[in-house]
């Protein structure tokens, strides 16, 4: 249900034409390591979206800091060649310490990440080829993505606020 709720709330954001939240990012390389990883720009509530490519024995790992103390981190990766199922790729969601929060995988992207979080803090999202689980290069798929980061407010947070701002512009008769 929350993971729902989640996802509806980011889909609401597109859907209102509120797509100037998101700050748009190029990847950078060298960003091939969990120590040297791509720093995105620091936020709060605006997105990420993030344009990279993947070649065979390529990783990409970026970095982030999420100063926000309760809500649920959104990460979306989406193959982008056109060619549904033809490419492998997979999404780890990694904590400063280089622990794995969340995996996505799998040839029918887009891989959608929904993890709880309560303290700000570092976060890493790393993407390399389906077959590379462990982020070292052993793979041979050849892909451009769109990676879109977005942090949500708790529901019990902004979210029914926001809510409540879209219903208050109903007349009443």
């Amino acid at each position: 249900m929350k993971q729902t709720i989640a996802v509806l709330g980011v889909l609401a954001i597109l859907a209102s034409g509120a797509h100037a939240v998101f700050v748009e990012v190029d990847e950078v390389e060298p960003n091939d390591s969990f120590l040297f990883p791509q720093r995105l720009p620091e936020y709060q509530f605006q997105g990420l979206h993030i344009l990279g490519s993947l070649q065979a024995g390529d990783v990409d790992f970026y970095a982030f800091d999420l100063n926000v103390h309760i809500g649920t981190l959104y990460v979306e990766f989406l193959d982008l060649s056109g060619s549904l199922g033809a490419n492998d790729g997979v999404v780890d969601f990694l904590d400063g310490a280089g622990n794995v929060l969340d995996t996505g995988q799998g040839p029918l992207m887009p891989s959608i990440l929904l993890k709880a979080f309560t303290a700000p803090g570092q976060f890493v999202v790393a993407i390399s080829g389906g077959t590379d689980t462990t982020f070292d290069g052993l793979h041979n798929e050849n892909f451009e993505y769109s990676l879109l980061i977005a942090a949500l407010p708790s529901p019990g947070g902004a979210l029914p606020l926001a809510l409540c701002a879209l219903g208050s512009g109903r007349r009443r008769r």
